[in-house]
């Protein structure tokens, strides 16, 4: 499913993820305040539009470059099989594949944005939880999502340089 969902054209990753904001403010807005039901819809509404709207584009144009770095010559079905292959999937049987497969990898370790923007979520992302915590237990919600999100930022690296070395190995 991760998988089709970045290959997915930009304006299905708008409607997806814009829905799934929505759904998110909607919930938020309906337990944290005691406010009617149209005012929470209109901030769904809004809220899930402009977020749907610039991750369609922004997740669309790194889906460009990581097809780039892949390499342009693959139909979709390759896209599908190398994008399964540098996350988790199997190890594809041909070579150049395979080859598209570490070359997806590394743009993407390529572009990990380095210490400094991973201290400023591991540090500033606590300090918000315990800022809006602060008038409501709701935000507690949150601290799963920030521990699977810092979970991703250290292990998401090393993951795609394991999976680098196991793409390069010659088959048997």
């Amino acid at each position: 499913m991760r998988s089709r969902l970045f290959l997915a054209p930009w304006w299905v990753q708008a409607v997806v993820l814009g829905a799934l904001f929505a759904a998110y403010m909607a919930i938020l807005s309906a337990a944290k305040d005691d406010v009617g039901w149209r005012p929470t819809a209109v901030l769904a509404i809004v809220s899930g539009s402009l977020f749907g709207a610039y991750t369609g584009w922004s997740t669309h144009r790194e889906q460009r470059r990581w097809r780039k770095a892949a390499g342009l010559d693959l139909d979709e079905d390759e896209l599908l099989i190398v994008h399964r292959a540098m996350a988790k999937g199997p190890v594809p049987s041909e070579q150049r594949l395979r080859t598209a497969a570490v070359d997806g990898a590394i743009h993407e370790v390529s572009r990990q944005d380095g210490p400094w923007a991973a201290a400023a979520f591991l540090l500033g992302f606590p300090c918000l939880i315990v800022l809006y915590g602060a008038a409501s237990w709701w935000s507690l919600v949150l601290v799963p999502f920030y521990l699977y999100a810092a979970y991703t930022l250290w292990s998401q690296p090393r993951r795609l340089r394991a999976r680098i070395d196991l793409l390069s190995r010659e088959p048997r």
